[in-house]
């Protein structure tokens, strides 16, 4: 077996062409939402709203999973990520009339528009910092008109109990056919961040793609890359959301109408732009 490492600035570089199988998993094994699901969720949240919404902008699209749900219920999408690798995909499923932007948040390119609602689907505010977030609604809020909404899910109390152990390190692994990763969680000192190392093996083009259960002569590249959340206490939020205007703050539990609580994986939350 022969191995490459890697470093990207790009969490997502070596990830993004099997991002969606992944994506597939974690609604099977880690009860995740489907995209499905949450569409039904903004769908039901939006439509008694004063305001009716047509545009929508995602924030951390990916791989353009959940902005495909919404487009095929009628809506015009637009997609943000940092991730080149994860919008080429995106491109890819979409089509080149969507327009993909690629920015870091808080960054939101002034091209972007003006939308009735923005949304972040699957974690992907997990990668903020406090005061990233901070600028992030700050930036959110300048796009919406009043009585426009922002939705988006974070990991929950519940998931960070479930992975992450202050005391040690703890390991998980997923093989599929031609690609297997390993997850190795640990916890800052003072809980500040909890950093997710990940390694992924793949099988290399070596014109015996496919065949099962590998042999002597198979070669496999290996990539590892380091993903570092923040946990958003809902305080946190909650103030944050109100010094940018945001009224009806609510949190729920993983796009369903029940409240989040400490055994929570997913926050949802839910925030409406005020009318004052």
């Amino acid at each position: 077996m022969s191995t490459e490492a890697l470093a990207h600035t790009d969490p997502y570089a070596n990830l993004a062409a099997s991002y969606d199988r992944l994506a597939e998993w974690a609604v099977t094994e880690q009860q995740e939402s489907a995209r499905g699901h949450m569409a039904d969720f903004l769908q039901a949240f939006w439509e008694p709203g004063p305001h009716s919404v047509r545009r929508v902008l995602e924030i951390c699209c990916g791989t353009g999973l959940m902005l495909s749900e919404l487009t095929r219920r009628g809506y015009t999408v637009t997609g943000l990520d940092r991730s080149p690798a994860m919008l080429e995909q995106a491109r890819r499923r979409l089509g080149a009339d969507t327009t993909l932007l690629l920015s870091e948040l808080p960054e939101i390119p002034a091209e972007a528009g003006e939308f009735d609602a923005v949304i972040s689907a699957a974690g992907g505010s997990n990668y903020l910092s406090e005061q990233r977030i901070d600028a992030t609604l700050a930036a959110v809020a300048r796009l919406l008109p009043p009585g426009g909404t922002f939705v988006f899910d974070v990991y929950g109390a519940g998931f960070f109990a479930k992975l992450f152990d202050p005391a040690e390190p703890r390991v998980m692994a997923l093989e599929m056919e031609d690609t297997s990763y390993i997850w190795t969680f640990t916890t800052a000192a003072d809980s500040a961040h909890f950093d997710m190392a990940y390694s992924q093996f793949h099988r290399a083009g070596d014109g015996i793609e496919g065949r099962a259960g590998g042999g002597a002569g198979e070669s496999w590249v290996r990539t590892r890359d380091l993903h570092r959340f923040y946990r958003l206490p809902h305080d946190t939020v909650r103030r944050l959301a109100a010094e940018h205007g945001f009224t009806g703050v609510e949190v729920h539990d993983n796009y369903t109408s029940a409240p989040s609580g400490p055994h929570t994986l997913y926050d949802t939350w839910t925030l409406t732009r005020g009318t004052a």
